[in-house]
C-alpha cells in the first residue's frame, strides 16, 4: 500500500520515458513530439514542477475572433452524444460555420452502433436553429467508432492515420457522472480515459489546444477552491494498478470499501476519479497545450439555441418537477445554503473559449503548470436552494401553455439539517404513502409503480446531499482574464457570464424545458387514477395525524398523566380505581389472546 501515498511534489511515479518532451515553442510550430504508446498506465511525462498556476491570460495579445480562429479547423469532441458533449457541437457549428469539421468519438452501446448514436444526437431539437440556418451541417459531422479505455482507444488504422493528420482542437467532455460508479469502472472511465486521449493527442501534428473538462467538485475536499492543481489524494497509476490487481472474483464490498477509505473528504467516486484526472493532466499533459474547464452543477440552456432545452433528469430539473407535483417533499439540506448552478451553454461556451484562448496565446513556459478554469455561478449571482423551488412552483403557477400540475399531495418541500430529522420525515412521508398507493394498484390489478418511484427519487437526491448540505466558494481570476480577453461581439456569442442570469427566468423556462424536452424520462401523475390519488392524500394526512399525535404526546404527555392520575389528579379517588380495573381487564384479555370487543359479540 507504499505506492497509494500522496505523489511527491517534485518527481513522478515512473520512469520517464526516453523520448525527449517537445517544448511549447516546437509543439506550437506544429512538429509533432515522439509518439507515446496508448497503454494503460502511460509513463507521466514530466515532474511536478509549480503548485500555483501561473497561466499567460494576457488580454492585451493580438488574437482573432472565435470564429475566425476555428475556421479550417478540425475539433475532436469527446462525449458529443451525452448533454455537455452536444452541446458544445451544435455551439461550434453555429457560432462558427466556417470550421472544417467536427470529430466525434463515439463507442457502441446498448447493441446500437455508433453512427446511428450520432444520428439521433443531431436530430435532437437542439439542433432546429442550426437546421433552419444550415441544412447541410451534418455533412462536417464526422462520426468516429472507438472506446477511450481501449489500448489506441480501439481506433482503426485508418481513423487514426486520418485523426493524427487533422486535428487542431480536442475538447474532452467523455466521463460517467454517475457519482456513485463502481471504483474500478470510474477510474477507466475518469482517469484511464484521459491518459489515453492524451496519450493519443501526442501523436497530432497540428494540436494547438486540448481542453479537458473537470468538475467544480473535483477539490470538494477543500472549502475554498483556487484555479490551480491540487496534490491528488493517492497515485493515479499506482492505483489503476492496484484495482486491476484485484482479482474478477473480488466481492464488491471489497472494491466498495476501497473506495470508501480512498475517497477520504470527497463524498464520492466521481469527485475522487475527477481529482485524480486533474493530477494526469498536470503531468502527462504538462508540456502540451492543454487547460482544465471545472463546471459546477450543470442546468439547461440560458440563452440559445433554445431556452430551458435539457436531455436528462439528472439535475436540478427532476427536483423541480417532482417537488412542484407533490411527490417530493422532503430532502436533506439547507434551505439557505448557495446552491451552484451553471447553465450547459455557458460550459460549452467556456470550453470553445478556453481552446481559442490557448491556441492562440503565447507559448507556455514550461515552469508552467496549465491554466485551470472555475466555471460556477455562486461568486457573481449566487442563489439558494429553497429560491430555486419557489421559482419552480412559480413556473408551474405562470404557465399558460397547458394546464397546471396540481399538487398530488397538498402541502410545502422542504429542507432539513438533521440526517436523523430527515430519515423520519421520509419514511413518513416518502415510503408509507407509496406502500399504500402499490397495495391499491395491486388490488386494482395493475403493476406497482410508486414504492420503485420513491426508492430512484430518494436514490437521486440522495446523491445530491453533498452539494446541498455544504456550500463551496470559488476562485474565477482565470475566468475573468479569459472574458477580458475576448472582443464584446465574441462575449455575446459565447456568453458564460453567471451575471447575465435573471433566475426566475431561467428557472422558468428550465421547469418547462423538463416537460417538454424529456416527456418519456418523467414520472406519470398518478393524479390521473383518483383512487391513488385519493389514497395518496389519505395517507399523507394519516401520517401527518400520527405525527402530530406523537409530537403531542411526546410534549405534554408527562404533564397529562400527572393531571390524571397524580397527586393532583382531576379524578375523583373512587373514579381513579375504576380506570385502574379497565386497564387490568384490557390487558388480561389481550395476554389470553383474545380481543374485549370480540368478547362482548
Amino acid at each position: 500500500m507504499s505506492d497509494l501515498l500522496p505523489m511527491p511534489s517534485m518527481s513522478g511515479d515512473a520512469t520517464p520515458t526516453t523520448a525527449a518532451p517537445a517544448t511549447p515553442a516546437t509543439w506550437r510550430s506544429g512538429a509533432a513530439p515522439a509518439a507515446t504508446p496508448a497503454t494503460r498506465g502511460t509513463p507521466m511525462q514530466t515532474p511536478f514542477t509549480s503548485s500555483v498556476a501561473r497561466t499567460p491570460l494576457a488580454a492585451n495579445v493580438p488574437r482573432p475572433s472565435l470564429a475566425q480562429f476555428y475556421a479550417g479547423k478540425y475539433v475532436m469532441i469527446t462525449g458529443a452524444t451525452g448533454f455537455l458533449g452536444k452541446t458544445v457541437l451544435e455551439m461550434l457549428l453555429r457560432q462558427c460555420p466556417d470550421v472544417a469539421g467536427a470529430y466525434l468519438l463515439v463507442r457502441p452501446k446498448k447493441n446500437v452502433d455508433p453512427k446511428t448514436r450520432v444520428a439521433e444526437t443531431v436530430k435532437s431539437e437542439l439542433f432546429n436553429v442550426l437546421r433552419e440556418s444550415n441544412p447541410t451541417f451534418t455533412d462536417k459531422v464526422h462520426c468516429v467508432q472507438g472506446d477511450l479505455v481501449l489500448p489506441g482507444l480501439g481506433l482503426s488504422e485508418e481513423d487514426a492515420a486520418i485523426l493524427r493528420e487533422r486535428i487542431n482542437v480536442v475538447i474532452h467532455c467523455a466521463a460517467t457522472v454517475n457519482f456513485n460508479e463502481k471504483l474500478r469502472l470510474s477510474l477507466d472511465l475518469n482517469v484511464l480515459s484521459v491518459q489515453q486521449m492524451l496519450a493519443f493527442a501526442r501523436q497530432f501534428k497540428h494540436l494547438s489546444a486540448f481542453v479537458h473538462t473537470s468538475t467544480a467538485y473535483s477539490q470538494c475536499d477543500q472549502d475554498h477552491i483556487e484555479e490551480r492543481f491540487y496534490e491528488p489524494p493517492v497515485s493515479p497509476n499506482a492505483l489503476i494498478s492496484l484495482v486491476r490487481s484485484l482479482p474478477a472474483t473480488a466481492p464488491d464490498t471489497l472494491e466498495g470499501n476501497l473506495a470508501t477509505a480512498l475517497n477520504g473528504r470527497r463524498p464520492n467516486t466521481y469527485t475522487f476519479t475527477k481529482a485524480l484526472a486533474e493530477a494526469v493532466i498536470r503531468t502527462e499533459g504538462a508540456d502540451m497545450p492543454v487547460a482544465v474547464m471545472r463546471p459546477s452543477i450543470v442546468g439547461a440552456i440560458h440563452r440559445g439555441p433554445i431556452p430551458g432545452w435539457q436531455d436528462n433528469v439528472n439535475g436540478p430539473g427532476g427536483m423541480y418537477l417532482t417537488a412542484t407535483m407533490g411527490i417530493l417533499r422532503v430532502m436533506q439540506g439547507h434551505n439557505d445554503a448557495i446552491s451552484d448552478i451553471i447553465p450547459v451553454d455557458h460550459c460549452a461556451s467556456m470550453l470553445l473559449s478556453i481552446g481559442w484562448l490557448i491556441g492562440t496565446g503565447p507559448a507556455r513556459p514550461p515552469t508552467e503548470d496549465p491554466p485551470v478554469f472555475n466555471c460556477t455561478s455562486g461568486a457573481k449571482n449566487p442563489i439558494t436552494w429553497s429560491q430555486q423551488i419557489d421559482y419552480a412552483k412559480r413556473a408551474n403557477s405562470a404557465n399558460v401553455h397547458r394546464a397546471k400540475i396540481v399538487p398530488i399531495i397538498p402541502g410545502e418541500f422542504t429542507f432539513v439539517e438533521s440526517k436523523a430529522v430527515y430519515e423520519f420525515w421520509r419514511f413518513l412521508l416518502h415510503t408509507i404513502p407509496a406502500k399504500a398507493a402499490d397495495t391499491v394498484l395491486r388490488l386494482q390489478g395493475k403493476k406497482p409503480a410508486m414504492a420503485r418511484l420513491y426508492r430512484r427519487l430518494d436514490s437521486s437526491i440522495g446523491a445530491y446531499t453533498p452539494f446541498t448540505t455544504h456550500a463551496w466558494t470559488w476562485d474565477a481570476g482565470n475566468v475573468a482574464a479569459l472574458a477580458a480577453a475576448m472582443s464584446p461581439e465574441d462575449r455575446e456569442n459565447f456568453n458564460f457570464d453567471a451575471a447575465t442570469i435573471d433566475w426566475p427566468t431561467y428557472i422558468f423556462n428550465y421547469y418547462l424545458g423538463t416537460e417538454r424536452f424529456i416527456p418519456a424520462s418523467l414520472p406519470g401523475n398518478p393524479a390521473r387514477n383518483r383512487v391513488l390519488s385519493w389514497l395518496l392524500v389519505a395517507s399523507f394526512y394519516t401520517v401527518q395525524f400520527f405525527a402530530a399525535v406523537f409530537l403531542f404526546y411526546y410534549v405534554f404527555g408527562e404533564r397529562i398523566q400527572n393531571q390524571l392520575f397524580g397527586e393532583d389528579s382531576i379524578l375523583s379517588p373512587l373514579e381513579q380505581p375504576a380506570i385502574i380495573e379497565l386497564e387490568d381487564d384490557f390487558a388480561g384479555g389481550m395476554a389470553a389472546g383474545g380481543s374485549p370487543i370480540a368478547g362482548d359479540l
